[in-house]
C-alpha cells in the first residue's frame, strides 16, 4: 500500500480562494434492453454515459457573503467551469458558530460547451466565520438562529440524437432553498418565499426550538 495523500482535488478549478474538501464523481448511464419471446432478455446495451460531480469547498478569500464569493470566482448556477457545468450550490452555515468556515457544496455535470442560463442568490448569505447569520430577518429578539443551510439550484433540459447520446440543453426554473433551525420560535420576514414546514419543540430540561424549509423561484441573470 503506497503512503496517503491529503488534498482534495479542485475539480472546477475555482482558484486558491476555495479549499476542496473532498470529491466525488460518479458517472450514469441509461439502459437498453431487448426480449425473447418468452420474455427473458435476449440483449442490452449502455448509452447517454453522464459525469455529475460533487465537491465541497470552504471560502477562505477576502469576500464576506456568498454571492460576492460565488461572483468572484464565476461559479454561479449555469456558470461553466473546467467543463463542468454548475447545478446546484448549498452552503451550510453551522459550522460558522464554531469557528470553521462555511461548507459550500457544489453539483455540476460534464458534456456542456458554454454556460447557459446564470442563477444568481437574492439574499445575502454572510459567510463571517463567529456567528450563524440571520438569512430572514427576525423581529423577535429572544429566538436564536443555530443551523441555517441555503441553497440554490436549476435542472437542464436534455434531448437524444439518434445513437441515444445527450444533446445538452439550457438550464431552467432556478429556485432557493432554506433550512433554518432556531432556539425559541422566530418572527421571520418570509415575503416572496413558500413555507413547506415549519416545526416547534418544548422540552422540559432544555430550551424550546423551532425548524423552516422555505423555497422560492429565482429568475435567471441578465447581465
Amino acid at each position: 500500500m503506497s503512503a496517503g495523500t491529503h488534498g482534495a482535488t479542485d475539480i472546477l478549478a475555482l482558484g486558491a480562494d476555495w479549499e476542496a474538501q473532498d470529491t466525488a464523481k460518479a458517472t450514469g448511464s441509461d439502459r437498453a434492453t431487448g426480449s425473447k419471446a418468452n420474455g427473458d432478455i435476449d440483449a442490452s446495451t449502455v448509452y447517454g454515459a453522464q459525469i455529475e460531480i460533487t465537491v465541497p469547498y470552504i471560502y477562505i478569500g477576502a469576500e464576506t457573503d456568498l454571492a460576492a464569493a460565488l461572483a468572484a470566482a464565476s461559479a454561479n448556477i449555469g456558470d461553466l467551469l473546467a467543463t463542468y457545468l454548475i447545478t446546484g450550490i448549498s452552503c451550510d452555515l453551522s459550522p460558522l458558530a464554531s469557528g470553521q468556515r462555511a461548507v459550500i457544496n457544489f453539483t455540476a455535470v460534464n458534456g456542456f460547451s458554454a454556460a447557459s442560463a446564470v442563477y444568481k442568490p437574492s439574499v445575502t448569505v454572510s459567510l463571517v466565520v463567529g456567528a450563524i447569520p440571520d438569512i430572514l430577518a427576525n423581529s423577535d429578539a429572544d429566538s436564536e438562529c443555530v443551523g441555517a443551510t441555503y441553497g440554490i439550484s436549476a435542472p437542464f433540459g436534455t434531448d437524444r440524437d439518434a445513437g441515444g447520446e445527450i444533446i445538452r440543453g439550457a438550464t431552467y426554473g432556478g429556485e432557493e432553498t432554506l433550512e433554518l433551525e432556531y432556539y425559541g420560535i422566530p418572527t421571520l420576514v418570509i415575503t416572496g418565499w413558500d413555507q413547506t414546514s415549519d416545526s416547534a419543540r418544548t422540552s422540559n430540561a432544555d430550551y424550546s426550538g423551532s425548524s423552516f424549509s422555505l423555497i422560492k423561484g429565482v429568475g435567471r441573470f441578465v447581465a
